[in-house]
């Protein structure tokens, strides 16, 4: 191993001083293509998982309120379903014959309340 010199305690080594300035070379950077390109692909990845991870959320959120409204609009079938089922019967038929058609049995006597003549 060499040993080392203290440059400003040496005569030698020592730079003349110089009274304007001189410009510094400036150290160019060097470039590590492999790790930039690593690094582009790295943030890609990381950039489209993100993106896609806020798709499925949104996509999460529909599908909730999609089976929501598909178990809403079940009841409500379920309801017509029974509704459609009374309405075909004879207690049905002959109530609306009674009230819209004005229609009685025979031997009864029809009673119309609140009408004057």
């Amino acid at each position: 191993m060499r040993p080392r010199i203290n440059c400003r305690s040496e005569p030698a080594c020592r730079r003349p001083h110089v009274s304007a300035a001189v410009p510094r070379r400036r150290r160019r950077l060097r470039v590590r293509w492999p790790r930039l390109v690593l690094a582009l692909a790295i943030v890609y990845v990381i950039v489209t998982l993100c993106t896609q991870e806020i798709a499925m959320i949104s996509l999460r959120r529909k599908l909730d309120q999609l089976n929501t409204r598909i178990a809403v609009e079940r009841e409500r079938a379920v309801i017509l379903d029974a509704e459609i089922a009374y309405r075909d019967t004879d207690e049905f038929i002959e109530l609306l014959a009674r009230r819209e058609l004005g229609m009685v049995r025979p031997g009864e006597i029809p009673i119309v309340a609140g009408v004057r003549r």
